[in-house]
């Protein structure tokens, strides 16, 4: 489906000021609490205007339920944009969005605690970028002033949380030898190349919005191409005649196909055929169809040395994502984390909604992040 300069410059804007929005709901304070905390006895008012229901305290830091209803409000948009989700998914989401607030604070907190600064360059390439795009858009004219320094604040703290997760995996090395041959006898399926066949065809187009007679035309059409094949016909020749497929300039060969990338209907009608052996005729999206199997290759386990490489990245990989998951988990470990439950039970609400401000305080119980 086609979208037009304009909607998708409106649809990209809204994915921003999602975003943005997010960042600013992690704010640590508010204009309110601000102008409180300079009047007399403001700390005690500055600690009124901040009140609003937390959803996880997680050490010496709060997350709101303001933040966390943007985030998943936010997650629920991007995950479940075609139509209404099944329960059991929304109850799985709200609970990793609300493990991902955690974790997020967790990092950045590890970060700061670690001096790890935000990699300008790449922050003001990322703003110029935003610049550049939406350059012609009045929207972003009229907010740019609003939204950038919120747009800073993110991309400064995702980049102080990749340069984190970077220094962690930076320090696994490469897998010796034996540890990677190890891998690749431990999981064959992923260097084992999937079987293959070999396939020549014939398509007899048909417009998909034809009437009966026209398929019915083009199936009689392709009975007796099966007829004159059966007599000794060349394929290849019959093929740069009346196929209308891309492949009828070489005589209808397909050449070598892995199982699986086939349609589900034209995989059904290969895997019933001998080698040597041509279709029956059979409907296709885009007419009538007659196939010839040349011959088949079985799935092949590749050799050590021919993978050895690409084997050497798989494990290092594994070992590196171990490495992180090892990493949050020791701080999941090592800070008191309390989560307001009931909230995992509420329906998504926009932040500032009745629902967003009238939460159960959070429970007591110190621990790990759920």
């Amino acid at each position: 489906m086609n979208i037009s300069h304009t909607s998708w410059l409106r649809h990209g804007l809204a994915a921003l000021g999602s975003a943005i929005a997010i960042a600013a709901a992690a704010e640590p304070s508010t204009p309110a609490a601000t102008d409180a905390a300079a009047k007399p006895g403001g700390q005690a008012a500055a600690s009124a205007a901040k009140a609003e229901p937390i959803f996880a305290h997680v050490g010496d830091q709060d997350i709101t339920l303001r933040e966390y209803s943007a985030a998943l409000a936010d997650a629920m948009r991007k995950k479940f944009y075609h139509g209404k989700p099944p329960e059991e998914e929304v109850v799985a989401l709200r609970r990793e969005v609300g493990q991902s607030l955690i974790d997020d604070r967790l990092i950045f907190k590890e970060a700061q605690r670690r001096k790890v600064e935000p990699d300008e360059m790449q922050v003001k390439g990322t703003i110029a970028s935003y610049e550049e795009r939406y350059a012609g858009s009045p929207q972003w004219q009229q907010n740019r002033e609003r939204l950038l320094p919120g747009l800073t604040r993110l991309l400064e703290r995702q980049s102080v949380v990749a340069r984190m997760r970077s220094q962690v995996i930076g320090s696994v090395s490469e897998p010796a030898e034996y540890e990677v041959k190890s891998y690749y006898e431990q999981y064959p399926q992923k260097f084992t190349e999937p079987a293959q066949v070999h396939l020549l065809s014939i398509l007899l187009k048909v417009d998909p919005s034809s009437g009966k007679a026209e398929w019915d035309k083009a199936m009689e059409e392709g009975r007796d191409i099966v007829k004159r094949l059966a007599g000794g016909a060349d394929f290849a020749e019959l093929a740069k005649v009346q196929s209308a497929d891309a492949s009828a300039a070489k005589g209808g060969d397909m050449g070598w196909l892995h199982l699986g990338v086939l349609p589900p209907k034209v995989q059904k009608v290969v895997d019933a055929l001998k080698v040597g052996q041509t279709s029956k005729p059979f409907l296709v999206l885009e007419g009538v169809a007659v196939v010839r199997l040349v011959e088949r290759k079985p799935a092949q386990l590749m050799a050590f040395d021919d993978v050895r490489r690409r084997a050497t990245l798989l494990r290092w990989q594994e070992q590196r994502d171990d490495a992180w998951r090892s990493f949050v988990g020791g701080l999941r470990e090592a800070t008191p984390v309390r989560v307001d439950e009931s909230i995992y039970t509420l329906k998504p609400a926009e932040p500032g909604t009745k629902q967003a401000t009238t939460s159960a305080a959070a429970t007591p119980a110190t621990g790990s992040a759920h």
